[in-house]
């Protein structure tokens, strides 16, 4: 027999690690936005009261990187009140020759896992569409009840695998924001 344990998570639109994805990803939507061939390579870092905006930009395209990352903050539903650190710097002419003449190009950057399985409809490990589902439902009752939860929540969930097969349920564990009232 041979027993083992997965645990796969899931954070909710207000976790810092989400929020600093999507401010990457909508800094990089305007440049596209503005210029089609823009390399960005940039990152946003979250803490506290400030957000750190750096990288790399290879465009021609104007963009207000702190109004970006305020707008988003606020979308999620956090105060505008954030300073912004930026150091942003223009792509190094060697970095952007070596990507801008090919039909693909790819970077060096990049943490990938994951495989698709027939334990679920949506053919993802039942771990990660567990936690994903539970995230959801959180987010959703967080957008119902917005005096109640705060925007930064994750969940993980555990499994117990025998021999390769889906036992059950080890461990859930839902974590989020919360108003003083309900502690």
């Amino acid at each position: 027999m041979s027993k083992y344990y997965f645990s796969s998570e899931s954070v909710t639109s207000g976790h810092p690690d989400k929020i600093c994805d999507l401010i990457a990803d909508s800094i990089l939507d305007a440049a596209l936005a503005q210029d089609p061939k823009a390399h960005m390579a940039v990152e946003a870092t979250i803490k506290d009261d400030t957000i750190f905006i750096y990288g790399e930009a290879g465009t021609t395209a104007v963009i207000d990187y702190a109004a970006i990352a305020k707008k988003v903050l606020k979308d999620i539903g956090y105060p505008e009140e954030y300073n912004v650190i930026l150091k942003v710097n223009k792509q190094s002419a060697e970095i952007n020759s070596a990507v801008g003449h090919q039909e693909y190009s790819a970077g060096d950057q990049g943490i990938m896992f994951g495989f698709a399985s027939d334990e679920t409809k949506s053919y993802m490990p039942f771990a990660i569409d567990c936690a994903h589902m539970l995230a959801k439902r959180l987010e959703q009752v967080r957008r119902e009840n917005p005096t109640l939860l705060g925007p930064d929540g994750k969940t993980q969930v555990t499994v117990e695998y025998d021999n390769g097969e889906l036992k059950r349920i080890e461990t859930i564990v839902v974590s989020t924001q919360h108003s003083k009232d309900i502690t």
